[in-house]
């Protein structure tokens, strides 16, 4: 089986990543893997988020610096 990746940025937007990341979530069936790039945000992931990315097992990985969108697609 296939297993596909789901790449998801974020930058100072972490209402709407909760909500992509728990969409992508519910899914069913498949084979997937979640990866979260946060563009350096200039605010704190909140915990629900932090606690969300825990559970669910998603890869997030944080840039030192704001590199922009597509720098950030493709560090995912």
């Amino acid at each position: 089986m296939t297993k596909i990746t789901i790449a998801i940025t974020t930058y100072n937007r972490w209402n709407m990543c909760l909500k992509a990341l728990q969409s992508v979530c519910r899914q069913e069936g498949g084979s997937f893997e979640v990866i979260l790039v946060d563009d350096c945000s200039t605010y704190p992931m909140p915990q629900e988020v932090a606690d969300f990315v825990e559970t669910k097992k998603i890869r997030y990985i944080r840039h030192e610096h704001n590199k922009g969108l597509a720098s950030a697609r493709n560090t995912a």
